[in-house]
């Protein structure tokens, strides 16, 4: 009779661990003979670790632990940062990540700070790179940013967490590095919905984001200031400005942190003022206002173009009731021990311009459009060259326009759309679009026809979102002081119309039609805060998503 019973065989193998995951490790820019002390960021059980890239694993000086992943000792002689490949491994699998490392020389040239102002942004979304160094002669930066000799920052828009690594060279064979790097959270896509958010109880006169969760509002028509905190959704008032600055100037400067507010009229006195303020986030998160040294000349309706190396080139403006100036200042945040100096120009604008606007192109300032102040449009495109100090007509502009909307491209070219036509009376505006190339014509610039808006509108305001296409939001049909202001959205997309580009009407409306500053936000949404309507200053504020 068999006897029946379970087998005896061997019991399976237990399943492998779960490769590890989330592995990561510190950038090393060590100094020669500086002590270097790294190890790795992993979840789940590691067996080993192995330096797969490049070869040799090592530069002299520094040891490897395969057990651990850490990397100890001291680099014994200089080395630009080189992109390594670290590995962990275990029975389930193999994680790896890169990581930069390298070693300055002694007595290269001193790179003090290399940062960007919003170190984490979605997919698209610009932040600015700044640094400050002494000894250098020359600057670059990898990524394709390229040389940037003389400037204080550059700004970019990663589409993937991107380290930059910035170069400095001293022209007599010493090199110095600083790395900065910018996490990107994800892509961006937009429903092109608009969804209400915490009132912002102040008249608009520009936005301004600050740090990396913070947007200042400034009061234009009065001297009330308004802080929309991103991560909250919430809004709370701020410091007072000492005057008010309607139709002024609001400039970030590179870091991120600090705001001046320039010129303007001084609702309270009913005058131009040549009124500087500088808005400082502090560490704690505060903000504070303090005055700075004031512009040579009064101004409201001007512009004031951050250039390269921290300055600023104010143009052109409104000096007294339909006045305009030709007259040009650089106005410098740092001068006077960080009180500010301003020095004119000695050229002056071709024509005197109010309520144009301007952007930096090739190491010169392209003013576009604007109001003569003589009830007359600027016919041609004006040309500043801040380094010569000259200051000469360009292109010719395609439509006569000023209080029109502008944004970047992306590509060095801008999008200009919209804007009033007749100076005197209500005023036309037109629906009509270009795009502004300046280095058109041999660098006076040119405008080639993009569409046309579907809604004709001055007194707004173009954003490049995330994804590259720009919105057109709000804005008014007159210039009259009861003039219909609009609550439609549009949406430029650059790849339209075989590349010409093309507007679309959104379905979505603002809740309160109305003029508004935007704001884009570093994960990629914009703030469509407050505004002017006749009459009132509207306090809703909306997110477009």
């Amino acid at each position: 009779m068999a006897c029946g019973g379970k087998g005896g065989g061997a019991s399976a193998p237990p399943p492998p661990p779960p490769a590890p995951s989330n592995l990561s490790y510190p950038n090393i820019l060590a100094t020669v003979n500086g002590a270097v002390s790294a190890a790795p960021s992993v979840t789940g059980t590691v067996t080993s670790y192995a330096l797969v890239s490049p070869s040799p694993a090592l530069p002299g000086g520094l040891l490897f632990d395969s057990s651990t992943g850490a990397i100890t000792g001291a680099m014994t002689s200089a080395q630009a940062p080189a992109l390594y490949t670290l590995q962990a491994s275990n029975a389930g699998g193999t994680a790896s990540t890169t990581f930069y490392l390298g070693a300055n020389p002694a007595g290269g040239p001193a790179i003090a700070a290399f940062a960007a102002a919003q170190p984490t942004v979605a997919a698209g979304v610009a932040t600015t790179l700044f640094w400050s160094q002494t000894g250098a002669v020359s600057l670059s930066i990898d990524q394709g940013v390229g040389d940037v000799s003389g400037a204080t920052w550059a700004r970019v828009r990663p589409a993937a967490t991107t380290t930059y690594v910035l170069t400095a060279s001293d022209g007599e064979g010493l090199q110095s590095w600083s790395l900065a790097t910018v996490q990107v959270s994800g892509p961006v896509t937009y429903a092109r919905t608009l969804a209400k958010t915490s009132l912002l109880d102040v008249a608009l006169n520009a936005t301004s984001l600050m740090g990396s969760n913070k947007i200042f509002l400034t009061g234009g028509y009065s001297t009330k200031t308004w802080i929309y905190d991103i991560p909250s959704g919430q809004a709370s008032a701020g410091p007072a400005t000492a005057v008010s600055h309607q139709e002024g100037a609001s400039v970030t400067l590179p870091d991120g942190l600090n705001l001046l507010v320039l010129g303007g009229v001084d609702s309270s006195l009913g005058s131009v003022t040549a009124t500087v303020e500088r808005v400082t986030l502090g560490p704690d998160g505060n903000f504070t206002v303090r005055a700075m040294t004031p512009l040579l000349r009064a101004r409201a309706n001007f512009s004031a173009t951050l250039l390269p190396d921290g300055r600023i080139l104010v143009a052109g403006g409104q000096t007294a009731g339909t006045t305009a100036t030709a007259a040009i200042e650089i106005y410098d945040p740092q001068g006077n021990a960080g009180q500010g100096s301003t020095t004119p120009l000695a050229a002056t604008l071709p024509q005197p311009s109010l309520a144009h606007r301007a952007v930096y192109s090739g190491g010169k300032v392209y003013l576009i459009g604007g109001n003569s102040g003589l009830n007359t449009l600027v016919t041609q495109v004006q040309i500043v060259d801040p380094v010569a100090g000259t200051a000469v007509p360009g292109a010719a502009m395609a439509t006569l326009a000023m209080s029109f909307g502008l944004a970047e491209l992306g590509n060095g070219k801008y999008l200009v759309a919209g804007g009033q036509t007749i100076v005197s009376g209500s005023g036309a505006v037109t629906p009509n679009a270009y795009v502004f190339d300046p280095a058109g014509n041999g660098g006076s610039g040119s405008f080639t026809p993009a569409g046309g808006l579907n809604v004709a509108r001055q007194s707004f305001e173009l954003t490049r979102l995330a994804d590259g296409t720009i919105l057109a939001a709000g804005g008014a049909l007159s210039s009259s002081t009861g003039g219909s202001v609009i609550g439609s959205l549009e949406i430029f997309d650059p790849s339209a119309n075989g590349g010409a580009g093309a507007f679309t009407l959104l379905s979505a409306t603002m809740a309160a039609a109305r003029e508004t500053n935007p704001a884009m936000m570093p994960d990629g949404r914009v703030l469509l805060p407050g505004g002017y309507r006749p009459g009132i200053n509207s306090s809703i504020a909306e997110i477009f998503s």
